[in-house]
């Protein structure tokens, strides 16, 4: 039986920090790049309090049909008091999946395998879903899918079943603990 839940991968050699929002209903990811001295303000396209950005991150990013898509509204701002950076870091964005938006017939299928990537810049991408057949296709189409892109996985999301987000296994992968968003809770971390 697979755990459930979310769950931190750390140890994965990403620079990169999050904020992560998963409910029944929808999960979403806020990315930022960690700064160092006086980098922020250098890079930034301007600054914002998290207390600020926080309160954008109360209500997920739908795009007006509960699909989800990349907000990449107030990207580029250097946050100086974001929450596990010493130095602040850099919004790039977010991007959200909600299960119950989907259209088509097969987009949330048993096996599913849904993630929201990174590209090499660090801006998030849309959710993507392979459409695998069973949980040893998952595993190997994720592999080749994130060489073939160039990209890095940021949140994945197994779904042995469909249903709600709560009966998948959520992975965030990163090296430190995330920004928990509307009462996320982690139901494990494990060592990459």
């Amino acid at each position: 039986m697979i755990e459930t839940g979310l769950h931190v991968i750390y140890n994965t050699g990403s620079r990169l920090h999050y904020a992560v929002d998963v409910q029944d209903t929808y999960a979403g990811l806020a990315v930022f790049v960690p700064c160092d001295v006086g980098d922020g303000i250098r890079d930034g396209v301007g600054v914002m309090a998290w207390a600020d950005l926080a309160a954008e991150f109360t209500t997920p990013y739908d795009y007006a049909d509960g699909a989800g898509f990349v907000d990449l509204r107030a990207n580029g701002v250097f946050i100086p008091d974001l929450p596990g950076c010493a130095h602040g870091g850099i919004y790039k964005g977010r991007s959200y999946v909600f299960p119950g938006g989907m259209r088509g017939h097969d987009e949330i299928t048993d096996h599913a395998l849904i993630d929201i990537m990174t590209d090499n810049a660090g801006f998030p991408q849309p959710w993507r879903n392979r459409f695998a057949q069973s949980a040893r296709e998952k595993v190997d189409l994720s592999f080749r899918h994130r060489a073939r892109m160039q990209a890095s996985n940021a949140l994945v999301i197994f779904m042995p079943i469909k249903g709600p987000l709560s009966s998948a296994r959520i992975e965030i992968l990163c090296d430190q603990d995330p920004i928990l968003l509307n009462g996320t809770t982690v139901a494990g971390r494990i060592d990459d």
